[in-house]
């Protein structure tokens, strides 16, 4: 039984970031200045650097961290039982690809934060 390779904080902050870009409005004036007042915190300018950030974190994991981060995923929505934690970490490994990082603008990671995450179409599982 290996169980997760991918340690509560780092699950935690992809749940963060994510949150943060799910939070994001549309910007009233994206002049593509970084001169933002505390007010604007929650637009989404072009120069926002969360997604970026979050993309960088998640490519920088190890394989067996993104292979956690997706099994957990696939558990949050239902693909497998908590029980089926294994199965989920086997089916994960056997379908990685390089791509985790790069799914459809953190999708995949905003719906990890709510519990509710489909996999990215890189880990596509019938179930």
């Amino acid at each position: 039984m290996a169980g997760l390779e991918i340690s509560p904080a780092k699950v935690g902050f992809v749940i963060i970031k994510a949150r943060e870009i799910a939070a994001k409005v549309a910007a009233w004036d994206d002049g593509a200045t970084s001169d933002h007042d505390a007010e604007s915190i929650l637009e989404d300018f072009s120069d926002d650097a969360t997604q970026a950030e979050l993309k960088e974190f998640i490519r920088d994991l190890n394989e067996d961290e993104q292979v956690s981060l997706v099994a957990l995923a696939w558990i949050g929505r239902g693909s497998f039982g908590p029980e089926e934690l294994e199965e989920a970490l086997t089916t994960a490994r056997s379908e990685r690809t390089n791509r985790t990082a790069d799914s459809s603008r953190h999708a995949f990671a905003l719906r990890l934060s709510r519990g509710s995450a489909r996999p990215p179409r890189l880990f596509r599982r019938g179930r």
